[in-house]
C-alpha cells in the first residue's frame, strides 16, 4: 500500500508517524537535526584549523632540528701514532662498531715524529700537539688523556655523554705521544682526564678509551654489558 491511499484512508503522514514513535513533531526534528549538523560541521572546521596550526608549528620544529642540530653526536678520538699492532685497530674497531646512535665514534691519527739520539723532543712534542690542535673538529670540546688530570668513574663518563648530546657540541679526545702533553697544549684544553694512575702503552689506551665509550653509551641505552 503506498502512502496516497494510507492518506485516503485516514492514516497519518509517515512523518507524523515516525513522530509518534520519538515523541517529537517531525518539523522540530528536522529543525533540531539541521542546527545539530550545522553545529558539527562548524567544530569540525575548527578542529581542522587547529589540526593544520599544529601541523605547521611540527614542521617547523623538524626543519630546526634536521638544519640546526646535529643528529649524531661525534666524538673523535685523536691520537699520536699510525702504526699501531693489529691488536690495538682490533680491539678499538670492536668498540667503535658497538657504538651506536645517537654517537659516533671516529678516530684520527696523528703520524708520529722521528726521535733519533739527540733530537730537540720538546719541538717534536710542539709539531705533534700542533697538528692534533689542527685536526681537533670545529667548536669541538676538547679533552686531554694525561696522567695529571682529574680521575672518572664508569658513571660519570656516561654522565658527561649525556650532558655532551645535550649540549650537541662535538667532542675531541686528545692521546699524546711518549713524552705526553705540554702544560701549554692542557691550557687549550677544555678539560684534563686521566685513565689511571699506572702507566699504559699508548696503542692500549685507546682500546681503553673506545670500550669506557662504549659502556657509557650501553649505561644510557640501559644494555647489560655494564653491570
Amino acid at each position: 500500500m503506498n502512502y496516497r491511499s494510507r492518506k485516503h484512508k485516514g492514516h497519518e503522514k509517515p512523518d507524523i508517524e515516525r513522530s509518534s514513535r520519538t515523541g517529537f513533531p517531525g518539523e522540530l526534528l528536522k529543525t533540531v537535526s539541521c542546527k545539530f549538523s550545522n553545529f558539527l560541521q562548524e567544530i569540525m572546521g575548527r578542529l581542522m584549523d587547529k589540526h593544520e596550526h599544529i601541523l605547521q608549528k611540527l614542521h617547523a620544529t623538524t626543519r630546526v632540528l634536521n638544519h640546526g642540530l646535529p643528529r649524531v653526536l661525534k666524538i673523535t678520538l685523536l691520537a699520536v701514532g699510525d702504526r699501531m699492532p693489529a691488536w690495538v685497530n682490533q680491539g678499538f674497531s670492536e668498540y667503535q662498531k658497538r657504538i651506536g646512535r645517537p654517537f659516533r665514534l671516529g678516530l684520527v691519527q696523528i703520524p708520529a715524529l722521528r726521535r733519533p739520539r739527540g733530537a730537540d723532543m720538546a719541538r717534536i712534542q710542539q709539531q705533534e700537539e700542533s697538528r692534533i690542535l689542527a685536526s681537533a673538529p670545529n667548536s669541538a670540546c676538547l679533552i686531554a688523556l694525561d696522567k695529571r688530570g682529574l680521575h672518572r668513574t664508569t658513571e660519570q663518563v656516561a654522565e658527561n655523554m649525556k650532558n655532551w648530546l645535550d649540549q650537541r657540541e662535538p667532542v675531541a679526545l686528545a692521546i699524546g705521544g711518549p713524552e705526553g702533553f705540554s702544560e701549554e697544549f692542557t691550557g687549550k684544553c677544555n678539560e684534563i682526564w686521566s685513565l689511571s694512575d699506572l702507566t699504559f702503552p699508548h696503542g692500549l689506551a685507546r682500546v681503553i678509551v673506545a670500550e669506557q665509550l662504549y659502556r657509557g653509551y650501553s649505561i644510557l641505552q640501559g644494555l647489560p654489558y655494564h653491570r
